[in-house]
């Protein structure tokens, strides 16, 4: 934002989340302490325990490995990129319109979405939310 001159000084600028750390790429993605609480929600749905790690490759590269050699593998690629998409535009949205971040907002709306893609991905997804 700062490059485009949107923002005008980097000094102020802490994470559009928890407004405690510094923003970053790592940190707003894969650092951030209500980041970490919304991809171990999400990762629950799927029977995956959660490891946050901060670097953006290590990070794509230990989700987009998991559960290999199955329909869940199919799955996990699209709710692996929708989760990042959302935190990306959720975080844009409020530094850019100041809009309130819920963290259980963000969590119902990726559920919901990620329901939707799979399931018109593969009529047979099925996932009973408790």
């Amino acid at each position: 934002l700062i490059k485009r001159n949107i923002m005008a000084n980097d000094e102020n600028l802490s994470c559009p989340f928890c407004e405690k750390q510094k923003e970053s790429l790592s940190h707003v993605l894969f650092g951030c302490n209500i980041i970490i609480e919304i991809y171990d929600s999400l990762f629950s749905m799927f029977g995956i325990r959660f490891i946050s790690l901060t670097f953006a490759k290590a990070h794509f590269l230990q989700h987009i490995m998991l559960r290999r050699n199955n329909i869940a593998h199919i799955w996990w690629r699209f709710v692996y990129c929708f989760i990042i998409w959302t935190i990306w535009n959720r975080g844009n949205e409020r530094v850019l319109q100041n809009k309130c971040v819920n963290p259980k907002e963000i969590t119902h709306e990726l559920f919901f979405h990620c329901w939707l893609w799979l399931k018109a991905y593969d009529p047979t997804f099925c996932y009973l939310f408790t």
